[in-house]
């Protein structure tokens, strides 16, 4: 993965690619490098930031709920998102409930669990708020 820096002295902005960084820290003549103590070949490196880099960047999305008048003792959510919970926000009524399975809530990638201590109202107000990368 690449990363920019700004220079001080100028204040420009320079790219960096993860094989740029390989062949400042290693040894670019004998195109190797020392990991772990472990020898590699520098021109071995494959990644997608072999070439021009493009960062991602971070943006918050939501994911607003409504429940139909008959709402069950155990509410799921439908819910497609590739992320394991840690960067997710539950909100219900503006208040933010707390992650995991001994939580409030928790996520199994396809579906979002409701398991606090009340049961939820059509009348409430609920969404998800979770950071995404867009490039």
């Amino acid at each position: 993965m690449g990363f920019t820096l700004k220079q001080l002295r100028t204040g420009e902005i320079r790219t960096f690619s993860t094989k740029e960084v390989l062949e400042m820290l290693g040894d670019p003549v004998n195109d190797e490098i020392i990991v772990h103590n472990e020898v590699y070949r520098i021109s071995s490196f494959v990644g997608s930031d072999a070439g021009d880099v493009v960062m991602p960047k971070l943006a918050w999305s939501n994911i607003n709920f409504t429940l139909s008048p008959k709402v069950e003792t155990k509410n799921i959510f439908p819910f497609v998102l590739d992320t394991d919970g840690s960067n997710l926000f539950f909100v219900v009524n503006g208040v933010l409930y707390e992650y995991g399975i001994d939580k409030d809530y928790h996520t199994d990638g396809k579906f979002l669990y409701w398991h606090g201590g009340f049961n939820l109202d059509f009348n409430d107000i609920i969404y998800v708020k979770y950071l995404e990368l867009k490039y």
